[in-house]
């Protein structure tokens, strides 16, 4: 009885699927400007659902840190890779913990439910 009733849940139950945010542990290089750093990260797109995603920059602590992108929102198709270089004050570097990306779920008139997922790389 209990095996039939989880194979019915895993059966029945979706998938639920998360970008991919890389590299997992960035490192700031300097870049052209003498006061600001940078560091490269790369967003893939494995939900059909999702086509613009957020970054966000945090200190340990969970609050924001200023920063400056090509965008704040980037537009990824699904199984669509972006690379993007996020820029911080030297004298910010310190304090940045975590670099992330939040899908943002577009508002239509549907019945299912959908999940937001947010995927954060650590700063070394």
């Amino acid at each position: 009885m209990i095996r039939c009733l989880i194979a019915s849940l895993v059966l029945v139950s979706g998938h639920v699927f998360a970008h991919q945010f890389t590299p997992t542990y960035p490192k700031f290089e300097s870049s052209m400007a003498e006061t600001i750093s940078q560091t490269t990260m790369t967003l893939f797109n494995t939900r059909k659902d999702i086509r613009f995603y957020e970054i966000s920059v945090f200190d340990g602590e969970w609050k924001p840190v200023e920063f400056a992108a090509e965008a704040r929102v980037l537009q990824v198709r699904f199984l669509e890779t972006k690379q993007f270089n996020v820029y911080v004050r030297n004298r910010d570097v310190p304090r940045v913990m975590y670099i992330c990306t939040t899908s943002k779920i577009e508002v239509q008139n549907q019945t299912a439910a959908l999940i937001a997922t947010r995927i954060c790389s650590k700063v070394k």
